[in-house]
């Protein structure tokens, strides 16, 4: 899974204050980074019927503090597909009685790198009277890399503004 960090390396062991630099570090990290990343996550789900919701999940040692968003609820399994693609060709069978109706086209709603797409409609001819369809697969729109080069050099001036205002502060 793609992801963003800042590392710090701390040159001297014995600083009197560095527990209370953590964990302001911590609390920055958590109050200005965490809500930035997370609103161009729902950006670009922002249209989608099934949309994810995007919850954050903390991880700290002795070494490092992580700060994982990921995607939850009704729209996970999408946000997967899409994001990551799917590998094609699958067999769709029609559940239940009769057969399948759809378009052959298809303008999706999202982009590579999560640029928005459109309204995400079906564009082609109707073909109706089928039992099973082979669905192309998806190709991968990585949306998780285009929120990492979008916020690549926000993330690394916030990054240093909260440890420059942690080391101040203590």
């Amino acid at each position: 899974m793609p992801q963003i960090a800042y590392n710090i390396k701390r040159q001297n062991l014995k600083f009197s204050k560095g527990s209370e630099i953590r964990r302001r570090i911590e609390d920055g990290t958590r109050s200005r980074v965490q809500p930035l990343v997370t609103k161009r996550l729902e950006i670009i789900v922002a249209n989608w019927k099934h949309s994810p919701e995007f919850k954050a999940k903390e991880k700290s040692t002795a070494n490092s503090f992580i700060i994982h968003i990921f995607p939850t609820g009704d729209g996970t399994d999408q946000w997967r597909w899409v994001s990551l693609g799917t590998k094609g060709p699958y067999p769709i069978p029609k559940a239940g009685p009769g057969y399948l109706a759809f378009q052959l086209g298809y303008q999706p709603k999202t982009k590579p790198k999560g640029q928005f797409g459109g309204p995400g409609k079906a564009t082609g001819l109707w073909r109706r009277g089928v039992m099973q369809v082979e669905h192309p697969g998806i190709k991968p729109r990585k949306f998780e890399e285009s929120v990492i080069e979008q916020s690549a050099p926000w993330f690394n001036k916030t990054m240093a503004s909260i440890v420059d205002d942690a080391i101040e502060q203590a």
